[in-house]
This record gives structure tokens, sequence and C-alpha cells, in this order.
């Protein structure tokens, strides 16, 4: 889960360095999903660190 998230973001700052100055909906649109990507990153490495420790 966490390696494909790790790929998600590669992905999405290769769209947003191709699209700067270029196409700024797109570029504004990647970066939000790559926004909400690192929310959802942060969420599950809290999950799994809890279930590690009981």
């Amino acid at each position: 889960m966490i390696d494909a998230n790790n790929g998600a973001f590669a992905k999405y700052n290769i769209i947003i360095q191709a699209t700067y100055d270029v196409d700024y909906g797109t570029q504004n649109t990647a970066i939000g999903l790559l926004s909400g990507r690192g929310e959802h990153r942060l969420e599950f490495i809290g999950f799994i660190k809890e279930h590690e420790r009981d």
C-alpha cells in the first residue's frame, strides 16, 4: 500500500512538473490529488503503527 502511494506521488510530481507554466488547471488538479494522497498515507501509517503496538 505504501509502495503504491509512493508510485502515485512520483507520477503526480511528473505531471506537476510537465504542466508548470503550461496547463494550470491540470497542474492544480495534480497538486490537489497529491495533497489528498499525502493525507491518506499519514492515516494509513498511523493505522499500521497502532496495530503494531497491540
